[in-house]
């Protein structure tokens, strides 16, 4: 029998190790509710299909549904849990190696922890806790002890352990560093297993975008002319809307959570007040002096009153008004991002150069020697960190402010570590050099990541949105040539069954490859860690399947 106490206390754990601020009973009664609910629209929808049940099968159907959502309910806490515990391992060997370069600064160890919790890697968050135990009272072995206890991690465990042994035992940041780099050599190994079995997952993805719908036409069409048990077109509609948009989503949503985190993927909130501040300067860099939301009102008044004008002679081009916000939003975003990979490039490069420069050189003349250096926007954004400096403003604030005009996390990292330089007055040459060599390691690893993720980009938006149009149309061409096997009263009602199937089938896959298109998207979107641009991957990709769609469907005739 199911013992609830063991469940309602499995969920417990699971809620808190996924950092998620609800009461488990709660969230048992919710799930509850919601798998109801979810039971009754299913055999709704159902019942629309022209698929009759009896009372007791009615029943049957619900039970299992409803056991079916609860599983699923019951393993959501885990897998949050799961995916929080990797999304902080994933950067997680990049702080430590942070706090041995301050240990071997001579930083203060609290102090150390204090820089990595104010700082933005995905782990900074548990870090931040630490600090406030121990602003609380708490010693700092107890607080760390409870960070490792919230995450369901067994490297976190041991990373814990190796800060716990450097604070009591008064190891160096070398320690810290060397277990950092095991970690990260442990990370490289996993993400080439995953990279492995991703190019067959990928192809999986494929396979039942095509092949599934493919094969359901066929059988339609071919079990209402041989058969004698005509299709309804609400199981067409059913089937192309529901059934296969879900096997796509589970097999999405089996792969992204089992994707390792890449190192480099967080971006600012969208439309937060930083990434605001970026567009305006994005703006002002092709000299329109004004602020983002003021351009964008702008923008969308043009769009919507060009659109209404449009819409009375020109549909096509209506549409094209309405997209065009949205498009400009994108296009300054991929240009902001495209600077700061640009930066990122030249991060290492500028440090390493900078290491180099005479000893007790102050932190005034290393800004102003890499912003004469020749590193292009790198050297652009030290440039005017210089001038506010000469102009009168203290270092750490031009610090704050090149942060707030940038979005890369190396950058906003290697200026901590600058600041910290800066503030206790402790020789900078051996921190920007070990800093440089970490930031060359973090492009590396992102680089293979990237392009082991890259075969799977192309194969599932690239690829797929030019085969499964291609396959299902040329699929229905075929179909549609697909005559009653002999003449009568009987075979021309399965005649008339043929054309109605085949009409309703053509819009419903234009349907479905429009969802097909959101779905790819939103994945490929979130693999590469920016998931606003689905919409952007949405806008180019489902106006270039539609076309390739109905072209093929009116140029490959079968005679």
């Amino acid at each position: 029998m199911l013992d609830l106490d063991d469940i309602t206390n499995s969920i417990r754990k699971d809620l808190h190790s996924a950092d998620i601020g609800v009461n488990a009973k709660d969230y048992i009664k919710y799930s509850i509710v919601a798998c109801v609910f979810l039971s009754a629209t299913v055999l709704a929808l159902v019942s629309k299909v022209d698929i009759m049940l009896s009372l007791a099968d009615a029943l049957l159907a619900f039970s299992v549904l409803f056991f079916l959502f609860a599983l699923i309910a019951k393993r959501v806490p885990g897998s949050l849990a799961k995916s929080r515990a990797l999304e902080i391992e994933s950067d997680l060997p990049i702080a430590i190696r942070t706090i041995g370069v301050q240990l071997n600064m001579h930083v203060p160890f609290e102090d150390a922890l204090r820089n990595v919790a104010a700082s933005n890697y995905r782990c900074s968050k548990e870090f931040r806790k630490v600090v406030k135990m121990v602003d609380g009272g708490s010693a700092i072995p107890d607080a760390l002890r409870q960070m490792a206890g919230r995450i369901e991690s067994s490297i976190v465990k041991k990373m814990v352990v190796q800060l716990i042994r450097a604070y009591g035992e008064g190891l160096s940041g070398i320690d810290l560093k060397r277990q950092a780099d095991e970690l990260i050599a442990t990370q490289r190994f996993k993400f080439k297993e995953f990279s492995a079995r991703i190019s067959f997952l990928s192809l999986m993805f494929i396979a039942l975008s095509c092949i599934a719908p493919t094969m359901f036409l066929a059988y339609g069409v071919i079990s209402s002319l041989y058969l004698g048990t005509p299709m309804s077109l609400n199981d067409i509609w059913f089937v192309f809307i529901l059934v296969f948009p879900i096997l796509n989503l589970i097999l999405i949503a089996y792969i992204k959570f089992n994707t390792p985190k890449l190192l480099t993927t967080s971006r600012e909130p969208m439309f937060s007040k930083k990434e605001q501040h970026m567009l305006s300067i994005q703006l002002r860099s092709f000299g329109i002096r004004s602020d983002f939301i003021r351009f964008m009102q702008v923008l969308c008044s043009f769009s919507l009153a060009a659109a209404a004008l449009s819409f009375l002679f020109n549909f096509s081009s209506g549409i094209l008004f309405l997209l065009l916000p949205p498009a400009v939003y994108f296009l300054l975003v991929i240009l902001i991002e495209r600077r700061s990979a640009e930066i990122e490039n030249y991060l290492p490069d500028a440090l390493l150069y900078a290491s180099t420069i005479e000893y007790g050189v102050p932190m005034e003349r290393i800004i102003a020697n890499i912003s004469t250096s020749g590193y292009h926007s790198l050297s652009d954004e030290f440039t005017i960190a210089s001038r506010q400096i000469h102009a009168g403003a203290s270092v750490p604030q031009a610090f704050d402010d090149m942060r707030m005009r940038n979005s890369s996390m190396l950058l906003g990292r290697v200026l901590t570590m600058l600041n910290q330089c800066y503030k206790t007055g402790k020789d900078v040459h051996s921190a920007i050099r070990e800093t440089a060599d970490d930031i060359f390691e973090l492009n590396l690893l992102a680089k293979e990541q990237s392009s082991s993720l890259s075969m799977q980009k192309y194969t599932i938006l690239i690829g797929g949105c030019i085969l499964v149009p291609v396959i299902l149309a040329f699929v229905l061409n075929v179909i549609s040539g697909i005559e009653a096997p002999y003449s009568s009263v009987t075979n021309e009602q399965s005649g008339f069954d043929r054309v109605s199937i085949i009409t309703t089938a053509s819009e419903a896959a234009r349907a479905y490859l429009v969802i097909y298109v959101i779905l790819a998207s939103i994945f490929v979107a979130y693999q590469e860690g920016r998931a606003r641009t689905f919409a952007g991957y949405a806008m180019v990709f489902i106006p270039i399947v539609l076309v390739i769609f109905t072209f093929v469907r009116e140029n490959v005739k079968f005679v």
